[in-house]
């Protein structure tokens, strides 16, 4: 299963080890994505990364809301239920 993160970018579910909100108005202070020793990939055309996807390779910094990539990583999980009854 995959769980798409934005621009058309899937990634394994089972690669994903924690997926966080990004606080725009602490970004300065906290160093965001920077303290992790792992590759940073934007995927927000915009340019405002609103969750971050942390992986067991890299840091995608996505311009879907954390509860939207929640819901989703829900949603596979319950379909996949439901085709195994």
């Amino acid at each position: 299963m995959y769980l798409l993160i934005g621009k058309n970018h899937l990634i394994p579910i089972r690669d994903i080890v924690a997926l966080c909100k990004a606080h725009r108005t602490r970004a300065s202070k906290a160093n965001g994505w920077k303290q992790f020793q792992f590759p940073y990939v934007s995927l927000a055309d915009d340019g405002i990364v609103r969750s971050y996807v942390i992986t067991e390779g890299a840091v995608y910094g996505s311009s879907i809301a954390l509860e939207t990539l929640v819901s989703r990583y829900k949603r596979s999980f319950a379909t996949t239920a439901e085709n195994r009854v």
